[in-house]
């Protein structure tokens, strides 16, 4: 692994000067509030209702562009999303559960983790997952610590940060 340091640091910079930049750039006083220019930017969270559809990256979602076509949902037994088939002239496009970021259906979106789908929720501050952490981490790669922070108002406050 060390030995290939300096081949991914070369392929990460050829990169980063060959792709082409992002429609929307951000500007330093955006950065400064980037909550806000998010939430202000972001069909996801300018719209109430969700585009119903597979979004295969954070981009997509965020943006509210699902991948074209009307794909139908194949479950197992217990009604779990193990791939999307769309039939268009006579061709099968399969997207499996695994290429999936999220998929939105009737409205409310499912987030991939792990172990399976979760249901996404949203709030005024944002999207979030209520699960426990073996559902969205797998176990070997997970690491939480826990600490406990004091505010200047004296209320105490407990961070959970998880890698």
């Amino acid at each position: 692994m060390v030995k290939n340091i300096p081949v991914i640091f070369a392929m990460f910079m050829k990169k980063t000067y060959t792709l082409k930049p992002k429609e929307n750039s951000v500007t330093i006083d955006d950065l400064t509030d980037y909550e806000s220019f998010v939430k202000a930017n972001s069909e996801a969270y300018k719209n109430e209702q969700l585009k119903d559809g597979i979004y295969l990256n954070h981009t997509s979602f965020m943006n509210q562009i699902p991948e074209p076509g009307n794909y139908v949902f194949e479950k197992n037994e217990k009604g779990a999303v193990l791939r999307a088939i769309k039939e268009e002239n006579g061709k099968k496009d399969k997207i499996s559960a695994n290429e999936m970021f999220i998929y939105v259906q009737n409205g409310k979106a499912y987030k991939k983790t792990y172990s399976g789908f979760l249901e996404l929720n949203k709030n005024d501050r944002g999207f979030y997952l209520v699960s426990n952490r073996s559902y969205i981490l797998s176990v070997q790669n997970s690491a939480v610590f826990l600490a406990l922070v004091q505010d200047k108002e004296g209320c105490m406050e407990v961070l959970l940060l998880v890698l």
